[in-house]
């Protein structure tokens, strides 16, 4: 129990008879920038909106975006960390146990964060349904039950995997410890039978919602804003910022998807292996850069935090004011003119979404103070 492939980590070859030195010290280089994006950025997006506030968003979205940032930390520091020490070493360096870690333990904030964009695609498909009350949007007790039992439970998944006797094994292409290996004669098909298994129902259909709910919500937000009267319609930037997260999440993980063929006999080259490795790596550093670009909000409030840090703490003051003054309350008093001629629209958007015209009218006087 609790073993790995032994073999494939002393009888590895060193990296630098698998790939050139420049391509090597190129992984080197993007594994910091990975790590530098993910972890500095899903921290900034975890601080600003537990401390400042600085995402709009409603309460139940909000929650599962900090539950997808903390999963995007933990991917960061358990594939990527791990990856960027066996570069510099040249070769697994770091146990038994660590291969162990890297092998199943790194499955866990993979498959939360796959559930949570799940969840989160389906209750934003349940806004536009309107099927959601007000009574659930603040009631978020179930939701942290929720959450919470899905990283206990997914916790407990290497238990059974390891008791299946499921061992990982060390790659070099991917400078890390993949799931079992499917080679060894008569064990291959129940092996084989428990991985699909997972790969089906954790990775493969929960893609196929996500996609499916998302394309369905554009859709609706396209279809719906064109009808809108111009003056009145509810910009599309204020509300396509979570089909853009989960739809880059899928096309980030496209190339797992088809390295999971491996397992079942399929023959890949290894670049392919080590493409789609460093390709997943895009949703985890992509989400806080889609909220900046997308969320007025948020934006505002990392430029003034690179304020605090070059010039002063004054910028960053005037901005966090601004955030707290601006939401007083989740919903604006008069979202009206917001969703006049867009009725279906509201109900796909959260109105703490929408910048409301107080905020708007405090945005102006503070550009253009009256004398």
């Amino acid at each position: 129990m609790f073993d790995v492939d032994r073999d494939s980590i002393d009888g590895a070859k060193h990296l630098n008879l698998i790939m050139p030195l420049s391509a090597r010290y190129f992984l080197v280089l993007l594994n910091i920038i990975i790590l530098t994006l993910s972890i500095g950025g899903n921290t900034i997006v975890l601080y600003g909106s537990i401390v400042h506030r600085a995402l709009r968003l409603d309460r139940i979205t909000l929650l599962l975006v900090q539950n997808v940032a903390v999963a995007d930390i933990g991917i960061a520091i358990l594939f990527y960390l791990t990856a960027l020490v066996n570069l510099l070493a040249g070769k697994w360096v770091l146990g038994y146990g660590m291969c162990f870690i890297n092998g199943w333990i790194s499955l866990v904030p993979s498959v939360c964060e796959i559930i949570t964009m799940t969840i989160l695609s389906l209750y934003r498909l349940a806004l536009i349904l309107g099927k959601v009350s007000r009574a659930t949007r603040h009631n978020l007790k179930p939701w942290y039950i929720t959450l919470g039992a899905t990283w206990i439970i997914f916790f407990l998944f290497p238990l059974f995997f390891s008791a299946a006797d499921l061992q990982p094994y060390y790659d070099p292409h991917t400078q890390s410890c993949n799931s079992a290996d499917m080679s060894d004669g008569e064990q291959a098909i129940y092996k084989i039978t428990i991985i699909a298994s997972f790969n089906i129902f954790l990775n493969l259909l929960p893609m196929v919602i996500i996609t499916t709910c998302n394309v369905f919500i554009v859709w609706e937000i396209y279809k719906t804003s064109c009808k809108a009267p111009k003056k009145n319609a509810v910009p599309m930037r204020t509300v396509k910022a979570i089909p853009l997260i989960c739809l880059t999440f899928v096309f980030s993980y496209l190339g797992h998807a088809v390295a999971c063929l491996g397992n079942f006999g399929v023959t890949l080259p290894p670049w392919w292996r080590t493409l789609s490795f460093y390709f997943q790596s895009l949703n985890t550093m992509a989400n806080p850069l889609i909220y900046m670009t997308v969320n007025l909000e948020f934006r505002r409030y990392v430029i003034g935090m690179v304020t605090c840090n070059v010039v002063g703490c004054e910028g960053l003051n005037k901005e966090t004011a601004s955030l707290q003054s601006s939401k007083n309350s989740d919903e604006p008093k008069n979202p009206a003119s917001f969703t006049k001629g867009a009725s279906k629209l509201g109900k796909v958007i959260e109105y703490s979404d929408i910048p409301t015209e107080k905020t708007t009218t405090e945005n102006l006087s503070r550009t253009n103070p009256t004398p």
